[in-house]
């Protein structure tokens, strides 16, 4: 783990409704202002066994020096959040594309929740990342944002 480990924010730890279900999830990344930070490989969301492209947008370069994007994903179904507590959080890209590696400063991910659809809630916040690239420390293009469990 070459990050700092993130905590759950106070604004869905207090959620402790087994019933309640993660609706949609919002990803933010904030790609570093270093040399070359920004990739042109395809980038990947897993929460537990389900995975979500970063979409490419027409006339947008996602994941660019200093740049921040967010992308949203609905849950269908959606997930217990006491399941989404436990599932584990991935992100990685496949390492292709002329400039593939990727200086990640910072991600956030809000959740909006099934007894509040109109409202997200910031579940994590982490920060110094790094790089995920194959020619640069620590040498893999995946980071594990949460351990299942």
């Amino acid at each position: 783990m070459n990050h700092r480990p993130a905590v759950e924010s106070e604004e869905t730890r207090n959620v402790t409704d087994p019933a309640v279900d993660v609706a949609a999830v919002r990803i933010e990344f904030r790609t570093g202002d270093v040399r070359a930070a920004g990739t042109d490989a395809e980038v990947f969301l897993r929460i537990g066994n389900r995975t979500f492209p970063m979409p490419a947008e027409h006339g947008k370069d996602p994941f660019e020096r200093g740049a921040k994007d967010a992308f949203v994903f609905v849950l269908d179904p959606p997930m217990k959040l006491a399941d989404f507590r436990k599932s584990e959080i991935e992100v990685y890209h496949n390492s292709e594309g002329s400039n593939p590696g990727w200086f990640v400063a910072a991600i956030r991910l809000w959740v909006s929740l099934s007894s509040q659809p109109a409202q997200g809630f910031l579940y994590k916040e982490w920060t110094d990342i790094g790089w995920l690239a194959i020619d640069e420390a620590p040498f893999a293009t995946q980071v594990t944002l949460q351990q299942a469990g």
